[in-house]
């Protein structure tokens, strides 16, 4: 056979072999695309020049992907942070299916990048950025990648919530703001539980349960996932059902075309308008019982946080009831749409999750913590014994922030935020904790045989908190049920043993001085107050009321203490030295207890979980200094709960006018007003 030969033959097997791979090479392609072993930027839909360079590098890909994270790191160590946000997003192009790659870009953009800024402003666009990340790209692109949803459960629980950062209340506040505007004020309190006769449920678990019906409507496809956009037909189904909602659309979009504003139909960027509009329009109705003159502040500083685009919808529903009508019916379905289509979130398992372990307020970063935790632990079943420790251990540590401080206040118009300790979470850690214990006697954890004996170390320390909890902010007769547990289960108490023949309050005055978290502590002071609020007026108990504001003065004057480096005497005669912990908090000056009680008084007359009866009581028997001083805040907050009470009754009956309120306001409004927004001030 000649050389000539031997070549024609080569080359026509090249020729076949060449065709063969063409001819394949369209049903791979489907094959590597179905088992998402491919990915396409998210945008235009095609990528541009540079990646498709670099991804046809072929097995020269990893060289380029280290020059990418080299460069990468290069920028944040020098400061070049803009320089930094597009690198890194080449290299998730470039390793979409690697879920280190995102966690590793999500911890970096949260924590690295975010420290590197001065202003808080700055900061939390870079938590953000990452949060925002492992949301919206890195858990779809790997939905079964459990340390991805760890990861995200950990930047809310240990970067947002906790004390790790000292800008951690800024980052608090637009996590309960975005989610206030979104889900709007959950309600406090209990009402039938639907198809279970007899039986209650908290009102927002029922408020979640609307929402969950929406989504399951529009969004359910027949295996029972959610869709990431409404199923067409289902949307035409609901417009049908409800043809109010089509001419309230139709009203905001001829709104926003006149202002210029966005319009998009059924969508987040409506719900988060619609968000805007029902946050706000509290403050307008408040603002409308005002000498004019004096309002303007408010009125502009409203209208400017409305924006354009909840303007339109201000206008478009303004004195047509119908209009009104189609909004509201549309509300839960546009707040499904935002969970599911901007937050990535499913309303199905917040219910569920709200259902198991009490009434999440999602305005808390800990209850995305939990949110997030949770969604992994159903990917975790083949993880290894240590990423099971980690999420539990992250779970439980969720559950306890949310006994700590897991009922919050927000103001959007002044962005003030404000926590208490929240009792209903007590159970709710507790069985996190033997839910913990279980998993590490069945073996299920690395070197899990220690966790019992560190449950039972914690134990004591649960049962204190929960004493001081229920005390001040629940059930007195529960607090002596774990009161009488801590005495029987740890006698020997190397700290608390000697108190142990104290009665109740007294003990519980103890835990707040052993505290040192100085939030914990001014979280006490109100409980206090409370209390004494309650039997002062409610309970017509004199003697209880001058305890309770006893045992309030002798905390706040031991925390003044704390704050100055002594820590002082307790007040049943042991030495302490434990300075008070918690970030600048810490050293702020303690509030003066006239400041204390006009606070907790504050609090007391606007929390619907004190019933209207009880808060018209009290404020019908406050010295009518203190009634003039609280009476703006009881017309703009507890006024608004009264109509939507549906009780036949209006609310200046509950809550009359004090006489010489007119002069008092414009008093007031002389020395205080600025030029923005002279509202009472607020500690």
């Amino acid at each position: 056979m000649s050389d000539r030969f031997t070549q024609f033959v080569f080359v026509c097997l090249a020729i076949a072999a060449v065709s063969g791979a063409a001819m394949l090479s369209p049903g791979l392609d489907r094959d590597r695309r179905a088992c998402k072993m491919v990915y396409e930027p998210a945008g235009s839909g095609q990528q541009d020049a540079t990646y498709r360079i670099i991804e046809n590098l072929g097995s020269l890909r990893g060289i380029a992907v280290n020059i990418l994270w080299n460069r990468f790191n290069d920028s944040i160590n020098a400061g070049r942070f803009y320089e930094a946000d597009p690198l890194g997003r080449r290299i998730t192009e470039l390793q979409p299916r690697m879920p280190e790659v995102w966690r590793h870009l999500g911890y970096n953009l949260a924590y690295n990048l975010s420290v590197k800024c001065q202003t808080q402003e700055e900061r939390w666009s870079w938590v953000q950025k990452g949060i925002r990340l492992l949301k919206e790209e890195g858990i779809p692109n790997n939905p079964d990648a459990e340390p991805l949803y760890r990861e995200l459960a950990n930047i809310y629980h240990h970067k947002i919530a906790s004390e790790s950062d000292d800008m951690n209340r800024f980052y608090k506040k637009r996590v309960a703001e975005h989610w206030q505007l979104l889900l709007g004020v959950p309600s406090l309190g209990r009402q039938p539980k639907p198809g279970a006769p007899g039986e209650t449920e908290d009102s927002a678990t029922a408020e979640m349960r609307i929402v969950a019906d929406a989504a399951r409507d529009v969004y359910a496809m027949p295996d029972g996932s959610l869709s990431p956009v409404m199923l067409a037909e289902k949307r035409d189904a609901f417009f049908s059902k409800y043809p109010d909602v089509a001419y309230a659309l139709e009203r905001i979009e001829a709104s926003s075309r006149e202002s210029g504003a966005r319009y998009s139909g059924l969508s987040p960027a409506l719900a988060m308008a619609t968000g805007r509009v029902l946050a706000f329009a509290e403050y307008s109705q408040f603002a409308a019982g005002y000498d004019a003159s004096l309002m303007g502040g408010i009125s502009r500083t409203v209208e400017d946080r409305l924006g354009a685009d909840g303007r339109a919808v201000a206008k478009a529903i303004q004195n047509d009831p119908r209009a009104q009508k189609g909004l509201e019916e549309a509300l839960p379905l546009l707040r499904a749409c935002a969970i599911i289509e901007q937050e990535r979130q499913d309303p199905r398992l917040m219910l569920a999750m709200m259902e198991k372990f009490g009434p999440l307020d999602w305005r808390h970063p800990q209850s995305q913590a939990i949110y997030w935790a949770y969604a992994g632990a159903g990917h975790a079943g083949s993880s290894d014994g240590l990423t099971k420790l980690n999420t539990d251990r992250l779970f439980v540590n969720a559950t306890q922030g949310l006994m700590d401080a897991g009922r919050i206040s927000y103001d959007p118009l002044e962005d003030a935020l404000s926590d208490q300790p929240d009792p209903r979470f007590i159970n709710a850690y507790d069985e996190a904790q033997q839910f913990m214990r279980a998993r590490a006697l069945n073996d299920e954890y690395i070197n899990g045989k220690a966790i019992p004996g560190s449950i039972d170390r914690g134990e004591e320390n649960f049962l204190h908190r929960a004493i001081q909890v229920s005390f001040l902010f629940g059930d007195e007769a529960q607090a002596q049920v774990y009161y009488d547990r801590v005495k029987k289960k740890f006698p020997d108490s190397k700290v608390y043993a000697r108190y142990y023949n104290l009665g109740l309050p007294d003990f519980v005055v103890i835990t707040i001085h052993t505290d040192t978290l100085r939030v914990v502590q001014e979280a006490a002071l109100d409980g206090l107050i409370s209390r004494g609020l309650e039997a002062r007026f409610l309970d017509n108990n004199p003697a209880r009321a001058a305890l309770m504001f006893k045992m309030a003065s002798e905390t706040r004057n031991g925390i003044e203490k704390q704050r100055k480096g002594g820590g002082g005497n307790d007040p049943m005669g042991g030495n302490r030295t434990t300075a008070v912990q918690g970030s600048d908090e810490a050293a702020k000056p303690v509030p003066s207890m006239e400041e204390v009680v006009s606070r907790a008084a504050r609090r007391f007359l606007t929390d619907p979980s004190h019933t209207l009866r009880q808060r018209a009581t009290v404020f019908s028997q406050m010295p009518a200094e203190w009634r003039m001083a609280l009476y703006d805040d009881v017309e703009r907050t507890v006024y608004p709960q009264v109509k939507r009470s549906g009780l036949p009754v209006l609310p200046q009956v509950y809550f009359p006018p004090p006489e010489g309120l007119a002069e008092y306001r414009k008093a007031r409004a002389a020395r205080d007003f600025n030029g923005s927004t002279p509202m009472p001030n607020r500690q």
